[in-house]
């Protein structure tokens, strides 16, 4: 099946056409649940709701000051659903990212197909602790990052060069295998 899109549109444009559906499909599947969860709340909740619905205002301050690390901590403090649907729309970027590299891979010979998630575990298994191996004041679990309200210390910096390093490394696998059509 492959070798008659080949020859219909070309490597090319089978692998752009690969990358681009693998992405949008994995953007979609993590970001439309959850936008229509956030729309659902606004709708039965009043946003103008303030004040301390707990009576707890001790504990209430805590989570202020915890928030202090959150990814994106001056949008939280300004609109709380707008850091959200930020945060959902991160995980979604984070998944089509994942999806691509997956995808990427699936271009190599391999036996059995529950292999594909192999790479992916592998990257995020050895991101998870490179803390420990290096002793590192921030946390490069990447389940900390992906969280919206997770209150450990991060690096936005280095989660965003992850992501363009995993990204990049997708792309260098899909013009290796899409170089072969020029030559032929």
């Amino acid at each position: 099946m492959i070798t008659y899109w080949f020859a219909r549109v070309g490597r090319r444009a089978y692998y752009i056409g690969n990358i681009v559906a693998s992405f949008i499909a994995a953007f979609l599947v993590f970001t439309v649940p959850f936008l229509i969860e956030v729309v659902l709340n606004c709708i039965s909740f009043p946003l103008t709701a303030n004040g301390d619905p707990s009576g707890i205002s001790s504990y209430l301050g805590n989570i202020g000051q915890a928030a202090r690390n959150y990814l994106l901590f001056p949008l939280y403090y300004q609109n709380s659903f707008l850091y959200i649907v930020v945060s959902i729309l991160m995980l979604g970027l984070v998944s089509g990212i994942l999806a691509v590299f997956t995808n990427a891979f699936a271009f190599f010979p391999h036996k059995f197909k529950i292999l594909l998630f192999l790479p992916v575990y592998v990257l995020l298994f050895c991101l998870s602790n490179v803390k420990k191996l290096i002793n590192l004041d921030i946390y490069t679990n990447y389940s900390y990052y992906i969280s919206a309200y997770d209150s450990s210390y991060k690096s936005g910096i280095a989660f965003a060069w992850f992501l363009i390093i995993v990204n990049l490394f997708s792309l260098l696998i899909y013009y290796k295998k899409g170089k072969r059509d020029y030559f032929q």
